[in-house]
């Protein structure tokens, strides 16, 4: 995720790597099954870099 906003924003993020916490899960999965039978949301795009270049479109435009 870091390694798609940097390449996007051509900015370096300042991240520390360091030993899981008690309590963080093993992984992280992401299923959007439940809001697309829920309420029929479909995401128009598919891979990270294309998300990360949309929102940060939307966050220069808004932002400056």
């Amino acid at each position: 995720m870091t390694n798609a906003a940097e390449k996007i924003t051509s900015k370096a993020i300042n991240k520390k790597i360091g030993k899981r916490r008690p309590g963080d899960p093993d992984c992280l999965i992401a299923d959007a099954c439940k809001i697309k039978n829920d309420i029929g949301w479909v995401s128009k795009y598919k891979d990270i870099e294309t998300i990360v270049r949309h929102a940060w479109e939307w966050h220069k435009h808004r932002f400056g």
